[in-house]
């Protein structure tokens, strides 16, 4: 397991959009560039009305966000279907990394080509997390 720095926690959600440009990286690994179908696909696109929709329901439903403020100078910063995150593509002829892999798994491949593909993220978090506004 790898630690993900937290900065800080925010009050005012959501960030500015450059912040996670600074933050969160989007790899892209394979034998080709991505293509604009792909990035289609992608998990990391963003519709600003439903940020908005998905922090209004948070801040009425969860008693940590309560106070938290929702911020649409800073929802504006995002753009409308496309990734807010820098994109990075690193050229590979496979998906799988052989140091990580298990000697029993000998499939050339891991993913779908039919069905959900799912997407996980794992993360640490520090006890000592500075709250800015």
């Amino acid at each position: 397991m790898i630690p993900n720095p937290v900065p800080h926690i925010y009050l005012k959600l959501p960030p500015q959009c450059k912040e996670n440009k600074e933050l969160l990286a989007f790899v892209y690994t394979g034998p080709l560039l991505p293509t604009k179908d792909d990035f289609a696909r992608t998990p990391f696109l963003v519709r600003r009305s439903k940020v908005t929709a998905a922090l209004k329901w948070v801040k009425d439903n969860h008693i940590d966000y309560k106070n938290m403020i929702i911020s649409g100078e800073n929802t504006e910063s995002y753009p409308e279907n496309e990734a807010p995150v820098t994109i990075e593509y690193h050229k590979q002829d496979t998906n799988k990394y052989r140091v990580s892999t298990s000697v029993d798994d000998q499939e050339t491949e891991q993913g779908t080509t039919t069905g959900v593909c799912p997407f996980t993220v794992y993360g640490l978090t520090s006890d000592m997390i500075d709250v800015h506004n």
